[in-house]
């Protein structure tokens, strides 16, 4: 051949060999510490003159010569050698794997034949590009031993894709000899051919026969777009790697006699020279070389040091992330998951090119096992396409699609099939971003369907392994819920660029109570971010995928006891949104996660632990999982290994101090047999009766059709289980029914046997509220534990509008109600309203005088002032600043935080606990805590209403941790606080110069009051250590007399024991309880506990107790 041809590859074959010695040299230095050496297999280097600029390349990891004749520089690799960050991994990765993707070289794997079906992948990508690439895939005789191997030649010749298998065989999978052990050396000798193809056979230490037996595999495969296969026989002149030392496994002389006749560059050399090529002309090529080698050296050792990486994730887009996009559909609900998904994949495949669908059945007439694909393929032909039943085929040769600039869905037909993948998605799909320092991307979405919860499913079939794949770096995983997320996040997932496993649950796939609208393309989802499924104050529900049924069944039944749950649908769980629930646990105090997939290790020990972190003993926190068992077939016990609705719901109720009890459903009447719908498939939700062919007073065999239905993925019989006569027909042909609707009434010629057990059905759950202390029914502060010096109320003084109005008076301007019944409806006689020149602020400051003069006390005595107030005269300054103002000397400057607050009429416990807060931090502290609220100016003379509720006054409360002898001095236990979102006309005030009035809804507003007051009060209890017998006393928010009375009854206290303070005064709002307070008798025992507890707009909703203390003489 030219000696031309075999002077270039002189080249990269020598400087191959001498980054080997240098690699070498520099770890018996301690500057570098691995190293794989190359030397032997150099002639590889033969392949490159073939090759061309569109052609790929997946390497050998001895494939250093080679990725020097491709273009890769020397200093990339001592950059790799030292972990410089101008590597291409930044330090990563260790040395001696090849990879440049401007050159079109992949990253080589560490894990042997893991390159083989992404170089099949790569094929199927590139097969049809201009230029006719090929796929170099490089494997060692230890490798093909893989299963993948195997997998990938078959993908490659059932496919007929252009890729070159070059197998290099040394002789050993590290010290093991392999001889006799490999598809190309049997026992019986050395086949010529595998899965049909030839096995071209070649001597690595002569690089002309290398060059001329790779040119004629690359040329048959260019041309006839074929795989082929070349066996290169060679020495590994070096150990394994330096960790090696292979004398302990190999002789003396078989060492020399691999240095004597197995080296390529000593061949090569006498070769050229043989061939006429002068001696010195090499050595100047060796020169050449050399100094190449050291200024590359050089150039890395000066290199920057990397940092560490603490993602292994591409960064998402922000508009993938932003909340405000999102979309979940609106209108008419008719998609149902399974078709949402497979909308969602249309609309990719049409504003896509690059997206390409393949899976087992996926194509028509079948459309996968659920209908996932159903018509696509037809719609797309050659984009949605079956695979072979091999899981690792699927991920592995996407992987390579995505590499090569397509964008595939692998579609895995059940969860618990995900483990013969396992190898490709966690050593390459998820590390390939980050292994290659963003260098090389593989987006490929893995989509399967997952879970339990049905009869007909058991082992392998059930199974869902999210704790699994989201303990993988650089992998995202969904498990949506709902129709509208499963078709919003995957549409996130397939836009992202990032590699992610799609798992969607077959529990929910028909069910039309989870449906969205037809507008797909529209549907968003952010990446990462929860959804709030349903609001709640009492307890944090976290759940996804098909235990969101189960956490919404459980906070419906919760809230018969008068307490509500948040429930969390995580949707994304790699990553997970800690922020919501951290957010929602730092509101309920409790959290309990419900995960499908086995409790240890799981994800839900993940969230439990995350908040326990990040809030430690304020909130207590439990989880259910699965059993650490399987699914199994009998659907009773497996309702008894994944986490029911029976154990959630006493769980919860634990956590709540609630008791449960289960009633059960009527019996069926003896005699009569109830026969219901059934599906065709566990997953079907919903059957239409195509035919009846049974009829009133007919006899019937067991086993005679009773009935056709279409379900959702076949046509089925529904037979009668056993002899009888049907008594009554339930159902109409043409009808729509879920799975289990009954269908008819057979009275049985023989006795029944039991029916078995289909539905998640363990009674009628009866949830009460215990009035018993627990530890568990104490909200987020539970872990707060009482100073020493408690926080007290010393003094509590008031001031009033001027103008007192009686119900006499107003009726004759808002006529409609009389005087007896504005006492009737609201128990109120009179209340004060601001006059001529009164306003917040001058009410608000007459309190304050008198606070300090029962005090003796200035202004400057105080260290913050906290103002409720719902009517500022001012937005800014606030009234708290004004008050400020106008108390403090006329010289000199009174220097303390002052800031409002509305919390609407739960204001004052709402600053109560701001004070009880700041006191924690400065013990020594005096806070002035004042009310103030004129409502009287918004009040509407043709809304009965509201119009004869409300009054006008303001007072000052002086708290601290002295006992001051003031005329209260009643020791306060921190408030609880909660709140939840309203429509703003059920209770509506507005700003004082808006020139509107207020409203109020106000059977909305006694209901949700009445509820939430005795709920907040037996919080407030909880946390004191008490419950509410234990109380002395009862303040309630002075808003209605028939609240009062309401909250009064329903937790049957005598009518002493409930102060009513609302007759001479009216509502006003957050002053209410401290009027009331300071109302209270001078001789009230100390010791005694009285409770707190308001609700105002919003609406808010506050409690507290606090006790009375011995008076200081």
């Amino acid at each position: 051949m030219d000696t031309s041809t075999l002077l270039e590859l002189y080249r990269p074959i020598w400087t191959a060999r001498r980054v080997d010695e240098m690699e070498q040299a520099l770890a018996h230095r301690g500057e570098a510490f691995f190293f794989i050496p190359g030397s032997g297999h150099e002639a590889a280097a033969a392949l490159a003159p073939h090759l061309t600029a569109a052609d790929w390349l997946h390497c050998h990891y001895r494939d250093k010569a080679l990725a020097l004749a491709r273009g890769v520089s020397v200093e990339s690799m001592f950059a790799a050698l030292l972990a410089r960050d101008p590597s291409g991994s930044a330090g990563r990765r260790m040395p001696d794997f090849p990879c440049d993707p401007e050159l079109n070289i992949l990253s080589t794997p560490t894990l042997v034949g893991n390159n083989a079906l992404q170089a099949a992948g790569v094929a199927a990508a590139v097969k049809d590009r201009e230029g006719a690439p090929v796929v170099y895939c490089g494997l060692g005789d230890g490798a093909t031993q893989e299963g993948e191997f195997f997998e990938a030649v078959a993908e490659a010749v059932r496919a007929t894709l252009p890729v070159l298998f070059v197998v290099q065989d040394n002789r050993y999978a590290l010290s093991t000899l392999t001889a006799g052990q490999t598809f190309y050396s049997t026992p019986d000798g050395n086949p010529e051919t595998f899965y049909g193809l030839p096995i071209r056979r070649v001597e690595g230490a002569d690089v002309a026969a290398c060059h001329e037996t790779f040119g004629a595999a690359v040329a048959e495969a260019r041309e006839h777009r074929r795989p082929q296969i070349v066996c290169m026989r060679c020495e590994r002149l070096q150990s394994h790697t330096n960790a090696d030392d292979h004398t302990a496994y190999r002789t003396e002389e078989d060492l020399a006699e691999a240095a004597e006749h197995g080296d390529p560059l000593r061949n090569l050399e006498r070769m050229l020279i043989d061939a006429g090529e002068e001696a010195s002309r090499l050595r100047a090529i060796e020169e050449e070389c050399e100094q190449a080698v050291q200024d590359a050296l050089a150039a890395a050792r000066a290199g920057a040091e990397p940092e560490a990486a603490l993602s292994a994730k591409k960064p998402l887009p922000v508009e993938l992330t932003d909340p405000k996009r999102e979309y979940r559909g609106t209108g008419e609900r008719k998609l149902t998951m399974i078709a949402a998904l497979r909308a969602a994949l249309r609309v990719r495949l049409e504003e896509e090119d690059a997206a390409y669908v393949w899976g087992e059945d996926l194509e028509d007439p079948k459309g996968d096992v659920f209908g996932l694909a159903k018509g696509l393929s037809s719609a797309f032909p050659g984009r949605v396409r079956n695979a072979p039943l091999s899981e690792a085929t699927i991920v592995g040769a996407a992987v390579g699609q995505a590499l090569a600039g397509r964008r595939p869905v692998a579609c895995l037909q059940f969860a618990d099939f995900l483990p013969p993948a396992f190898n490709q998605i966690a050593s390459e799909l998820g590390t390939m971003y980050w292994r290659t320092n963003g260098r090389l991307e593989a987006p490929v979405t893995v989509l399967s369907v997952c879970g339990g919860y049905r009869p007909g499913l058991g082992p392998f079939h059930a199974q869902t392994p999210s704790a699994v794949a989201a303990h993988l770096p650089g992998i995202d995983v969904f498990l949506p819920s709902t129709a509208a997320d499963a078709a919003g996040l995957l549409l996130a997932a397939l836009r992202s660029d990032r590699p992610s496993i799609f798992f969607y649950p077959k529990n929910l796939l028909n069910d039309r109570s989870v449906a969205t609208s037809e507008d797909i393309d529209r549907h968003f989802v952010p990446i990462g971010k929860a959804r709030i499924a349903r609001a709640g104050g009492d307890l944090t529900l976290v759940a996804w995928g098909s235990t969101m049924p189960t956490a919404l069944r459980t906070a419906e039944a919760v809230e018969q006891a008068g307490l509500s749950v948040e429930v969390v649908d995580l949707r994304t769980l790699s990553p997970w949104d800690r922020e919501a629930v951290f957010e929602s646990t730092s509101k309920t105090g409790r959290l309990l996660v419900i995960d499908e997939d086995h409790q240890t290790c799981g994800m839900a020990g993940e969230v439990c632990a995350a908040v326990a972190e990040a809030q430690g003993e304020r909130v207590r926190v439990a989880r259910l999982g699965a059993a650490d068992a399987y699914v199994p077939y009998h659907f009773g016990n497996q309702l008894d290994v994944l986490p029911s609705f029976r154990p959630v719901l006493e769980k919860a109720a634990e956590m709540l101090d609630c008791s449960v009890r289960w009633n059960r459903r009527a019996e069926e009447e003896e005699g009569r047999v109830t026969v219901k719908t059934l599906g065709s498939s566990p997953s079907d939700e919903t059957v239409k009766i195509v035919e009846l062919h049974a009829a009133a007073g007919e006899a019937v065999e067991e086993g005679a059709p009773l009935a056709s239905v279409e379900a959702d993925k076949a046509t089925m019989e529904i037979e009668a289980p056993l002899a009888g006569t049907v008594e009554k027909v339930l159902l109409s042909e043409g009808d729509e029914v879920d799975v289990g609707a009954p269908l008819l009434t057979l009275v049985p010629s023989v006795e029944a046997a039991a029916r078995p057990q289909t539905t998640d059905d363990p009674g009628i759950p009866v949830v009460e509220k215990q009035r018993s202390v627990t530890e568990a029914a104490a909200p987020a502060t539970q872990g707060h534990e009482r100073e020493s010096a408690p926080t007290v109320i010393s003094s509590i003084c008031s001031a009033l509008g001027s103008q007192l109005k009686t119900n006499d008076e107003l009726v004759e301007i808002c006529p409609g109600w009389s005087p007896d019944d504005v006492v009737q409806r609201t128990g109120i006689r009179k209340r004060h309203w601001i006059g001529e020149g009164e306003s917040a602020l001058s009410l608000a400051v007459d309190a304050c005088h008198k606070l300090f003069e029962r005090e003796g006390v200035t202004v400057n005595d105080f260290d913050a002032i906290i103002c409720s107030t719902g009517t500022p005269p001012s937005t800014t300054p606030s009234l708290a600043c004004r008050i400020l103002k106008e108390l403090s000397p006329e010289e000199g400057e009174t220097l303390i935080p002052a800031h409002d607050i509305n919390a609407a009429c739960s204001g004052y416990l709402y600053a109560l606990q701001q004070a009880c807060d700041m006191l924690e931090h400065d013990p020594g502290a005096r806070i002035l805590l004042v009310t103030s609220e004129t409502l009287s100016p918004m009040l509407n003379k043709d809304d009965p209403g509201t119009f004869f509720l409300f009054g006008d006054a303001a007072t000052a409360s002086l708290v601290s941790r002295e006992q001051r002898g003031g005329n209260l001095n009643l020791r306060v236990g921190r408030p609880v606080l909660s709140a939840m979102g309203a429509e703003e006309k059920v209770l509506y005030v507005p700003s004082l110069q808006s020139g509107t009035f207020m409203e109020m809804d106000g059977r909305s507003v006694f209901r949700i009051a009445v509820r939430k007051m005795i709920d907040m009060l037996d919080r407030a209890c909880a946390q004191e250590g008490a419950t509410v017998d234990d109380l002395s006393l009862i303040v309630p928010h002075q808003a209605n007399g028939r609240i009062i009375e309401a909250i009064r009854k329903a937790i049957k206290f005598p009518t002493d024991k409930v102060f009513y303070y609302i007759r001479d005064y009216g509502n006003t709002s957050s002053n209410t309880i401290p009027l009331s307070l300071e109302a209270l008798p001078s001789d009230l025992p100390p010791g005694g506990k009285i409770g707190l507890t308001a609700f105002g707009g919003g609406f808010t909703f506050a409690a507290g107790v606090v006790e009375t203390l011995e008076r200081p003489q």
